[in-house]
Order: structure tokens, then sequence, then C-alpha cells
């Protein structure tokens, strides 16, 4: 989705900071197919009137490439600093 706000090949070798509300978003292979390193998923808890009414996760990713390593393994891009 990252690139309907910025042009994708200018986008390489920076970091993202990437926000779901499923955590499955963020370890997909074709997500992670891209980055060279993704750092451990966060949650961000959302409360209203002292109760959880939300949650989402993030991690941070650094590396983008706008096309992905087809050689990369997504199971060993757990990576965190």
């Amino acid at each position: 989705m990252y690139e309907r706000w910025f042009p994708v090949d200018q986008q390489n070798d920076k970091t993202l900071l990437l926000i779901g509300r499923n955590k499955a978003d963020l370890i997909d292979g074709n997500v992670l197919s891209h980055i060279e390193q993704a750092q451990e998923i966060k949650e961000i808890k959302i409360n209203k009137n002292g109760q959880q009414v939300g949650l989402y996760y993030y991690r941070v990713a650094k590396g983008y490439q706008s096309q992905p390593a087809i050689d990369k393994d997504p199971a060993n891009n757990q990576l965190s600093d």
C-alpha cells in the first residue's frame, strides 16, 4: 500500500514503519520479501475510558527494495536490532 503515496523506485533502501490490524499482515512472505531486516512486532493498544477498544501491530522494516528478493526465506526475516 505504501506505493500509493510514494514512487516505489524512490523508496529503495529506506526504513519503513509497518502498521496493521492483523499480526499476520506483518509476517506475510510477500511483505518480508521486499525488506532486508524486520524488527520485532510490537502492539499499540487503543483505550477509551479505561477500556481497550482497539489493537494494532507495528514493526520497523529496514532496507526496503521495490523488487522482491527471490532467494529470501521469509521465515528467516524475524530479526531485531
